[in-house]
């Protein structure tokens, strides 16, 4: 089965390859890169999600061997894009994914009454610290943050401008809810409300650490869950 992973606002796919060690050998780790970052550091930066669902849609339309199953693992902004993007098969009449993972994020209804993408350079510095999962000798490098922070802030904004639509359909998927019990943006009924975007099965996790629990010390818990959930539907 392949996973095809979707990372956070500023992130590139290469963070994901910290799970290969952990991960089941049925398993095909697939991380998606995003627009202006990795090996897509040249193609421009999305504009909105719609443009970034188009753009992971046709990776994985390319990619995804046919009759295989696979599933999608998104994280903060990664789980609004599976989620659009799951919208985005459904209108293409795409097989659907056995399985989707929403980490580190609120329902796509859910609109947060702050917004950082507009933030002067030292504020949104500033909120980037607050978030964490930045090493200390990044924000030393003034070469590595110019690179990235118009990277972020492009993110953000597309993550913070988004409309939601409702849809007059349910995933028809069986989903898992992950959160870091320590993450400033969890909201303790987060897993309750995603539970009622499927008209399948649900399970919520809750892993010790902050927004970036899945990369740190969580990292093994979260692989081990995978792999039970993505293997019983290979039995």
């Amino acid at each position: 089965m392949r996973l095809y992973c979707v990372p956070y606002a500023g992130g590139s796919a290469s963070i994901y390859n910290k799970w290969k060690k952990g991960l089941s050998e049925s398993i095909v780790l697939n991380p998606v890169e995003l627009a202006g970052r990795g090996l897509k550091f040249s193609k421009p930066l999305y504009e909105s999600i719609q443009q970034s669902v188009d753009d992971v849609f046709d990776y994985i339309y390319r990619d995804l061997p046919d009759e295989e199953p696979y599933a999608l693992f998104g994280h903060s902004l990664g789980s609004l894009i599976i989620y659009e993007l799951y919208n985005k098969m459904h209108e293409e009449q795409f097989r659907k994914p056995i399985h989707m993972f929403f980490s580190g994020r609120e329902t796509p209804d859910y609109k947060k009454d702050q917004v950082y993408y507009h933030l002067p350079e030292g504020q949104f510095i500033d909120r980037i610290k607050e978030m964490g999962g930045t090493p200390d000798e990044f924000f030393e490098n003034q070469q590595l943050m110019d690179m990235f922070i118009p990277i972020l802030r492009k993110d953000l904004e597309m993550n913070e401008t988004y409309t939601y639509e409702e849809k007059p359909y349910k995933l028809q998927c069986d989903i898992t809810i992950l959160n870091g019990a320590e993450d400033e943006g969890y909201i303790l009924d987060c897993a309750e409300h995603w539970r009622g975007y499927t008209e399948q099965g649900s399970a919520a996790r809750i892993y010790k650490g902050g927004h970036f629990y899945l990369f740190e010390g969580s990292m093994h818990r979260v692989t081990s869950m995978i792999n039970q959930t993505l293997t019983s539907y290979m039995e």
